[in-house]
């Protein structure tokens, strides 16, 4: 389906770390597990899982730039802001909320969070078109435990010493993983990987194109030294 080899041994590895230390650092949380905290883990996992093999699967099909994908991302995100706005009866402080904005500290501080989330829009759909959806999601999970134990360390909220073993171990084990190689017989005579078998269109048109122009020159080399 996305043209991958199986991860190697040492990635295995690693992700087994992964795995097995956040659940550790969970049952050493002070809330521990429950049934209940495993459903919404399971619903979570789940729910990802699709979310960055499909999300992937899309960037490899459907040709766009970067900025095209982050427009529609963020278009497609806003159409369900009225219907939580309802659901939440957050409607009613449409009207405070637009005088808060005359104001110039929180004008400028909306105005950044907007430029910021769009950096991180971007950033994250241009990484997403270079490495594998196991990358990405490997990336994106070392990003929030690093962010995690930098938080236990400074306010020290509920932090045992396991807990802050196991975000470690999580770290360790997500330097361990290394992105699969695409599949060997993926590969086409002009040797292009994952997406298609044959070169993209914009360097086929090229090629074609500079063979004409070539071959127009030859001919009128000739026909002048003919002359």
């Amino acid at each position: 389906f996305m043209e991958r080899e199986l991860p190697s041994s040492r990635s295995a590895l690693g992700l087994v770390i992964v795995v097995a230390s956040a659940i550790v650092y969970a049952m050493s949380s002070s809330g521990g597990i429950h049934v209940s905290t495993w459903a919404w883990a399971l619903i979570y996992l789940s729910v990802l899982a699709f979310e960055m093999v499909y999300v992937k699967h899309v960037l490899n099909r459907l040709p766009m730039t970067t900025w095209t994908r982050v427009y529609y991302n963020n278009t497609l995100a806003l159409t369900f802001c009225p219907p939580f706005m309802v659901l939440g009866h957050e409607y009613a402080l449409l009207h405070t909320a637009a005088l808060k904005l005359l104001e110039a500290r929180v004008f400028s501080v909306v105005s950044l969070s907007c430029i910021l989330g769009i950096g991180i829009s971007f950033t994250g759909f241009g990484l997403r078109s270079l490495v594998t959806s196991t990358t990405f999601t490997v990336l994106g999970v070392m990003n929030k435990v690093l962010t995690i134990l930098i938080s236990t360390l400074l306010f020290a909220n509920n932090s045992t010493p396991i807990g802050v073993c196991a975000l470690l171990a999580c770290i360790g084990g997500g330097t361990l993983y290394e992105q699969a190689p695409p599949r060997s017989q993926s590969r086409g005579a002009y040797g292009y990987e994952s997406l298609a078998t044959s070169p993209p269109e914009d360097v086929s048109e090229g090629f074609v194109a500079g063979l004409s122009e070539q071959g127009g020159s030859c001919q009128e080399r000739q026909h002048s030294s003919r002359k």
